[in-house]
């Protein structure tokens, strides 16, 4: 298991993506887990290595397997819209177009369902930058509608 003394020193190395791909497949839930969690103390920044440039030399397979434990920590991520979205448009631009870039979107869809409060702040980040952050749309609106089918659904239920 990588603790979180490992994850310090790669980040602090410059090497947070080589641990990644380097890390045992079967534990990449409590990867996950760990990492968000030490991003939302602020122990590592998570999203500076998907804003890596580093992300452009390494070979198809890693990427995947960082895209994937992006897309199980960014759900759990506590931040600012705009920054969980920035980081998952990198993440898709990044995937180009392989049929996987679209995970990045699910995993922003899923962090916008973690609260109400998420997708009204991503529709106040969308207003003001269409341009670069338009290919959430289709996202914001899918989470916000399943956040009010629960909201209607739990209302009926308790009537």
């Amino acid at each position: 298991m990588t603790t979180r003394d490992e994850i310090l020193a790669a980040n602090a190395a410059g090497t947070l993506i080589e641990m990644i791909d380097a890390a045992d497949y079967s534990r990449r839930d409590s990867l996950a887990h760990r990492l968000s969690e030490m991003h939302n103390s602020g122990d590592i920044d998570f999203f500076a290595s998907a804003n890596s440039s580093k992300l452009d030399t390494i070979d198809r397979s890693q990427f995947f397997r960082f895209q994937h434990i992006f897309c199980l920590t960014l759900p759990r991520i506590q931040c600012q819209a705009e920054d969980a979205m920035a980081a998952s448009a990198q993440m898709r631009k990044k995937a180009g177009a392989d049929l996987t870039a679209n995970s990045a979107l699910e995993a922003l869809r899923e962090w916008f369902l973690q609260s109400p409060g998420r997708t009204d702040e991503g529709l106040a980040v969308i207003s003001q930058d269409i341009e670069n952050m338009g290919a959430a749309v289709r996202t914001l609106m899918l989470a916000g509608a399943e956040q009010d089918a629960g909201k209607f659904a739990e209302e009926a239920l308790r009537g």
